[in-house]
């Protein structure tokens, strides 16, 4: 999946686990990779944001919001795309 890109469009306020089930399923459909405990271990990944130059995890409610804030802080008129990264 390197290099691959899949949209997703949804919600400034949905929570953590909504988030990764959806974005799990999109997973599922186009890749062979996973945020959660389906499959092989090796095609587990996590999901993350680009904080500056550094990979942060999303594990919760909390890191999803700050996620958003970060990136409404970068984003010039509010209005655009957050890019999130699955990651091994």
């Amino acid at each position: 999946m390197a290099g691959q890109t899949l949209t997703l469009v949804v919600s400034t306020n949905i929570s953590y686990q909504t988030l990764k089930d959806r974005i799990d399923a999109k997973l599922q459909r186009s890749t062979n990779l996973s945020l959660g405990d389906r499959g092989p271990k090796e095609n587990h990944v996590k999901l993350k944001y680009l904080d500056e130059d550094d990979f942060v995890s999303i594990q919760s409610d909390e890191d999803v919001q700050t996620a958003f804030e970060t990136w409404k802080e970068q984003a010039i008129g509010g209005l655009g795309e957050i890019e999130l990264f699955c990651q091994r």
